[in-house]
């Protein structure tokens, strides 16, 4: 149970440095709000000494002693946690339930896409490599905003993947716990608070994506304490740091902050008070977002980088482009007028079953049933955030994340109200649609673990896991394995594949770059194609061993998330004739000196 460990110890690290921001910050939020406030607000110093000291230094050992520091903190945290009323039947225990099963599934080895492609991948390149490196061309996504993923890195050093994974579940209960917060702020009662929390929790994408390893459960646990705090319409620093931290998540907690600010703004002009508050927490927010934008112009000459490349580089490549035009073929019908219908219950116009049962259309209309100016100025946050979010964002529902929380705390509200109906026939009929619709979540529970369980109790090996159609293309499992397993001090390999893969040797894989192509690679022009000479010579000079094609090489919309496909038009023709070492469904192990003796005979060398 070392993630359990290493977690916990993070949380409290993160809360002991957030304990004094929060005693100087916000002295008028009650107890529960606070103590719930102090690990976000440390999330911001712990994530900014990972990135010095990783800079310098990225192992187990300056992970430990830099949590071992945060840690020492915690002497000033409260020794007491304030009474709450607890009512734990049915809500709490259906909650307790659902975080023991995402607690499990973090056990189990990373099978999520985009956790496997590059949310650790690129902490595994970097223990590899002994520091935290921003390495331009060997991926985008270092280049998003880091402060989550600095943390992640910290976990996966002290325990693992599991341990990162560990980390997405307390973001996620951090998320959970500003839900209830929320609707106690919004007016409701203890019940309500777990109710609401449990909404967090039981979503179909929580369930699915709650115990791999994201930057999106952050990002929501952030903005749902900013919401909060907002409604107390004081604190313009903590809402602000707050707000940047978002910000500093995901690039979608610029829309977020946007969201809660412009309603903010206008009620502040119209009511001539509260307006420096507003402004005030947007400079706190846009300071620290400010290093991060500074650091990619720097290094790219995008603060945005790798979005809207086109409006900053000459001759920038529109790196989402073949990802945008995919997308484009998802049409919702009814545009933006239908969507408080369309994507609650025709999910599948847009990528999926990503809420599952519509708990949150059944109760949001309700909670507006009576006059309250918190849940009006909660809506407009929500109601600004889907507007942008249809005109400016790929129209994916899981780009909403960063409203779950007001989302799920309103239509929380709206249950409770609904639920002390008098009328004799509608609270058996109300039951009913509650009852079904935890029999269809439950179900969604129960086949995400479905994947991990097995593996967590010994069941099934991780090859078995993940050569499956399902896993198979992106985890790669076999090749990966195989190359760890055989590659040689000093060895190099060549990877064929679509994106790298967590499981795969990071350090030893032939860059696909060489020195000063990085932004020709990122222009239209493109970098200069290869002959076979001048591969067989880079493949000598790299000491290259092996060369590892996927199967299922070229299917992919990313083409630029990562330095690839340089070599395929060349190579895959030659590799064709040869006999792999290993060949397994996800992917094909080749011995490269045959490959290099042949591109030779080709170029006449």
């Amino acid at each position: 149970m070392t993630a359990v460990l290493v977690v916990l110890l993070m949380l409290s690290g993160m809360a002991g440095l957030g304990w004094p921001l929060v005693r100087r910050l916000v002295p008028g939020l009650d107890e529960g709000e606070r103590l719930a406030l102090a690990p976000l607000l440390g999330a911001l110093p712990l994530a900014l000494l990972v990135q010095a000291v990783g800079a310098w230094r990225y192992d187990f050992v300056a992970m430990a002693v830099l949590l071992a520091l945060a840690l020492a903190f915690g002497i000033g945290l409260p020794r007491s946690v304030p009474s709450f009323p607890w009512r734990w039947w049915p809500w709490g225990g259906m909650l307790a339930a659902l975080f023991g099963l995402l607690a499990l599934s973090a056990l189990a080895p990373p099978i999520d896409h985009d956790t496997i492609r590059y949310h650790l991948t690129l902490p595994r390149r970097d223990l590899e490599l002994g520091r935290i490196t921003l390495w331009f061309g060997w991926s985008i996504y270092e280049f998003f905003p880091p402060l989550a993923s600095l943390l992640t890195r910290m976990a996966f050093a002290l325990g693992g993947a599991e341990a990162a994974q560990m980390l997405n579940v307390a973001w996620v209960g951090l998320a959970a716990c500003w839900a209830g917060l929320l609707v106690r702020r919004l007016g409701c009662g203890p019940q309500a608070a777990l109710a609401a929390a449990l909404l967090v929790v039981g979503q179909r994408v929580t369930l699915n994506l709650g115990s791999a390893v994201t930057t999106d459960f952050p990002l929501v646990a952030f903005i749902g304490a900013a919401v909060t705090v907002a409604l107390s319409k004081r604190h313009a620093v903590a809402l602000g740091l707050l707000l940047g931290a978002a910000m500093a998540c995901k690039y979608h907690g610029i829309v977020a902050a946007l969201a809660l600010l412009v309603p903010l703004g206008g009620m502040a002009v119209v009511s001539r008070r509260g307006l420096a508050y507003v402004i005030g927490a947007g400079v706190v927010a846009a300071l620290v977002l400010a290093p991060v934008l500074l650091r990619n112009y720097v290094v790219t000459a995008n603060p945005v980088f790798p979005t809207a490349h086109p409006l900053f580089v000459a001759d920038g490549l529109d790196i989402f482009a073949p990802l945008t035009q995919a997308l484009s073929r998802l049409q919702p019908p009814g545009g933006l007028w239908a969507l408080p219908w369309t994507m609650f219950i025709l999910q599948d116009a847009f990528d999926g079953l990503q809420w599952g049962f519509p708990f949150i259309l059944l109760g949001l209309p309700f909670a507006f049933f009576r006059p309250a100016g918190g849940r009006l100025m909660v809506l407009s946050m929500v109601v600004l955030y889907v507007v942008l979010w249809w005109l400016a964002m790929p129209h994916l529902l899981r780009f909403l994340l960063p409203i779950l929380v007001p989302l799920c705390a309103l239509a929380t509200v709206g249950l409770a109200q609904v639920a002390t109906v008098s009328v004799p026939w509608f609270r058996p009929v109300f039951t009913a649609a509650i009852a079904v619709g935890m029999v269809v979540q439950s179900l969604f529970a129960g086949s995400s673990a479905l994947y991990r369980l097995p593996v967590v109790f010994g069941l099934v090996d991780i090859r078995q896991a993940l050569e499956v159609p399902a896993f198979r293309y992106y985890s790669l499992i076999s090749p990966c394995l195989w190359l760890a397993e055989n590659l040689k001090p000093g060895q190099t390999y060549l990877a064929l594949v679509n994106d790298p893969s967590f499981y795969c040797p990071q350090k030893a894989a032939l860059h696909g770059l060489r020195s000063g192509e990085e932004g020709a690679f990122y222009s239209t022009g493109g970098v200069a194609s290869l002959s076979a000479a001048e591969i067989a010579q880079w493949l000598r000079r790299d000491n290259v061993g092996y060369v590892l094609m996927a199967r299922n090489l070229g299917a992919d919309d990313e083409r630029y998330a990562f330095a690839k496909h340089r070599f395929d038009k060349v190579v895959a023709p030659v590799l064709a004739g040869h006999t792999p070492l290993l060949d397994s469904p996800s992917g094909m192990i080749y011995d490269a000196g045959p490959l290099i003796a042949a591109l030779e005979r080709a170029s006449g060398q």
